[in-house]
């Protein structure tokens, strides 16, 4: 990573720069594979994929094959100084009925290699059924630990010295998850987020910065063809609204998607579109498209794209 040396930087740059002094918006990402985005990040009551550890930790145990995923995205592209926002994932579960499930996801945010978030976990879940033959009930629980780092990098002046070094922070993270099934095609969940509060506050200060517990409920209603989902975040005083629709088609060869996200219901919105193609069974191709509407302007966008593959 170079230097930084008189960088222009955006205000969108500027403002996830800021997030080291800013509790709220650090390792702050309810959008994780393009499947996820294209639902607006409603997928607490879903989280069937290997990165779904990051969502709802209970959905490892939905798995019905050992999962690969990567996830390549760029956000908010066009932005007028040209700067870089990116995120890349890779994540991987094995799910087993009578044992359980375990998953390994790392992912990381980067800005015109300024600022980064790092995030490694592993995440583990079991399921469990009762009721009669004829009407089975089953509910899953899921934890996951997860080490988080971030960095910065230092203002390198004309002399070549360092002007100012911010320095980061590396602590480990909690999350948790449960997800009951009434009926097999009607989920419901709840997802607790960074439970233990770590702090990360640059090695550098006196004071705290702890990441608030972030309450998520989700509800979906799971069809043949047609799905829906829906989530109420809640984080300190904020709460966000989130809402998708996933249409599979031509035996479930494609998939259209689409999503809606009120933050802090008048902050601003996003609209989310997605699809995904199956080329052959074991592997599927999704991708999303975000467009923020009344809070970022003069952007093409965020644009995701993943490779999901089933052993």
């Amino acid at each position: 990573m170079e230097p930084m040396r008189n960088h222009p930087i955006t205000m969108v740059s500027l403002f996830i720069i800021s997030v080291v002094l800013r509790a709220e918006a650090a390792f702050d990402d309810d959008f994780i594979g393009a499947r996820a985005r294209g639902m607006g990040g409603a997928f607490t009551a879903l989280s069937d994929e290997a990165d779904g550890l990051f969502t709802n930790p209970a959905g490892l145990s939905r798995l019905a094959s050992p999962q690969l995923t990567a996830t390549m995205a760029s956000l908010y592209a066009g932005l007028s100084d040209e700067s870089s926002i990116t995120q890349n994932l890779v994540g991987y579960a094995y799910s087993n009925p009578q044992k359980g499930a375990i998953g390994f996801a790392w992912k990381r945010l980067s800005v015109s290699n300024l600022y980064s978030e790092n995030v490694a976990a592993i995440g583990l879940a079991k399921q469990y059924k009762f009721g009669s033959e004829d009407k089975t009930r089953t509910f899953s629980l899921g934890a996951t630990v997860k080490l988080l780092h971030w960095s910065v990098t230092p203002t390198i002046g004309a002399d070549g010295n360092i002007v100012e070094e911010i320095k980061g922070r590396t602590n480990i993270g909690f999350d948790a998850g449960i997800i009951f099934r009434p009926s097999e095609n009607a989920p419901i969940a709840v997802a607790l987020q960074n439970i233990n509060r770590p702090n990360i506050a640059s090695q550098d200060s006196n004071i705290s910065e702890r990441l608030p517990v972030v309450i998520k409920l989700g509800v979906a209603v799971l069809g043949e063809k047609v799905s829906w989902a829906m989530d109420l975040g809640f984080k300190r005083t904020q709460v966000d609204v989130r809402a998708g629709f996933e249409w599979k088609f031509y035996q479930d060869t494609f998939a259209l998607r689409l999503g809606f996200r009120l933050e802090n219901l008048a902050w601003g919105s996003n609209i989310t579109l997605g699809g995904s193609l199956k080329p052959q069974k074991s592997l599927r191709l999704d991708y999303a498209f975000l467009y923020p509407i009344g809070n970022i302007t003069d952007t093409f966008g965020c644009h995701r794209m993943s490779v999901v593959y089933n052993f």
